[in-house]
């Protein structure tokens, strides 16, 4: 797939997210996500890490999907306190290289994540649900099923071609 620059297809998945009546506002700066990213023993995909970086957003349901929101305000649905909130999933996530960013938009509990295992061009990774419950009972890493190849490729794949 031949995807324009990271910095391109989200601001075009930015502006259709703004479109769609979700909250998204530009920033300078983000203090919270670079001492979250600091945390992680890896780091976050270009393509995420453009967006968290350079946008304010409430948490928001999109293809099927609810988004941890990025505030930086400490919020509970924020990313830097939803990922790390149940020490009992994070722990094996983050120790595999995984970063879960969101859910279902059903409600249910398995986490939509960041597969850092298998970083490709640009650091980017695939988008996969993962199952909980592999994850809590068993601190292993269980793909339920893969979402996208990329962050980048499921903002370009909804709304930002």
């Amino acid at each position: 797939m031949a995807v324009a620059a990271p910095d391109d297809v989200v601001d075009r998945f930015v502006a259709k997210l703004k479109a769609d009546a979700i909250n998204v506002e530009p920033i300078s700066a983000a203090p919270w996500i670079a001492a979250f990213e600091a945390r992680l023993p890896f780091r976050l995909p270009k393509s995420y890490a453009s967006l968290v970086s350079r946008y304010r957003f409430d948490p928001f349901e999109w293809a099927g999907l609810r988004f941890f929101g990025n505030l930086g305000d400490g919020s509970r649905e924020d990313l830097v306190v939803a990922a790390p909130n149940d020490p009992f999933l994070w722990k094996p996530l983050v120790a595999a290289s995984v970063l879960q960013i969101g859910r279902l938009d059903t409600g249910s509990y398995d986490p939509v994540c960041l597969d850092g295992r298998q970083t490709k061009n640009g650091r980017e990774c695939p988008l996969v649900l993962l199952d909980h419950e592999a994850a809590l009972q068993f601190e292993r890493i269980m793909v339920v099923r893969r979402i996208d190849q990329s962050f980048l490729s499921f903002m370009f794949n909804n709304g930002a071609k």
